[in-house]
């Protein structure tokens, strides 16, 4: 059972909610929004609330029902708080590693990972469009930024599935391996990210994304003041420090 998709999402005070099949819309303060369940999960509203339920007990369905649940709540707190986006880097980075079929949000969920791996058996598709609706995890930016328009949009507006192979050739995936191997080689990568310094992997990140959010002007400006912050660090001086006495260096993200 789903924690999440077990609670019902409550309307709040000043918002309008209707269920039309399987699409929910609001409206409240901050405008209307809608969101449309998948065909897995039924939805059923009553003057308060709004609770979903799996159709069935296969694991999709019980996969969509709390990542429904979730998305029905997130356009309630969007008519009514609105939406920020915060972004916090605490880690050394996001690596993901699937096997049979990843298919709609969970390639989304996938595509958001900084380094990818697939077993040869992993069968992807992104086929919103053969169900009425569209991507709206994310794949419209992400996976056209990753694969470039033309390869993007042969996917997703034919529905077709592809495979680990073509995931690859895409450049979406960055390892393939056999079945059952995936986790092992994702581990085997997050370690050798592990060791290198942590503020260099941060700052490295850091730099990409300003890129993608905010321009490469702004990116290009920003890298020899970070240089300079990173070159006073104390990993920067236990790196020559390891060198002086021929040892591997030991970062603690100072």
């Amino acid at each position: 059972m789903s924690r999440i998709g077990n609670k019902a999402v409550p309307v709040p005070t000043g918002v309008t909610a209707n269920v039309e099949g399987q699409t929910v819309k609001v409206k409240g303060p901050k405008g209307a929004l809608q969101v449309i369940v998948h065909d897995d999960v039924s939805v059923v509203m009553d003057k308060s609330s709004i609770t979903l339920e799996p159709r069935g007990d296969s694991k999709r369905a019980r996969s969509m029902w709390g990542t429904s649940r979730t998305l029905v709540a997130n356009v309630m707190s969007g008519v009514t708080k609105g939406f920020e986006e915060k972004l916090e880097i605490t880690g050394v980075g996001y690596r993901a590693a699937v096997q049979g079929k990843t298919l709609g949000a969970g390639h989304e969920l996938f595509l958001d990972a900084d380094i990818r791996v697939a077993a040869s058996d992993t069968v992807f598709a992104q086929a919103e469009v053969t169900r009425g609706h569209f991507p709206a995890g994310g794949a419209t930016i992400r996976f056209v930024h990753e694969a470039g328009w033309a390869n993007a949009m042969r996917y997703m507006l034919t529905g077709d599935e592809w495979s680990a192979e073509e995931a690859y050739r895409l450049g979406l995936v960055q390892y393939v391996t056999p079945p059952g191997q995936q986790l092992a080689r994702a581990i085997e990568v997050a370690r050798k990210i592990a060791a290198a310094a942590p503020l260099g992997v941060r700052a490295t990140l850091g730099s990409a994304r300003r890129a993608l959010t905010d321009g490469e002007k702004v990116a290009y400006a920003a890298l020899l003041p970070e240089l300079g912050r990173l070159a006073q660090s104390d990993d920067h001086k236990e790196y020559f420090r390891a060198l002086q006495e021929k040892r591997a260096p030991v970062f603690h993200g100072r």
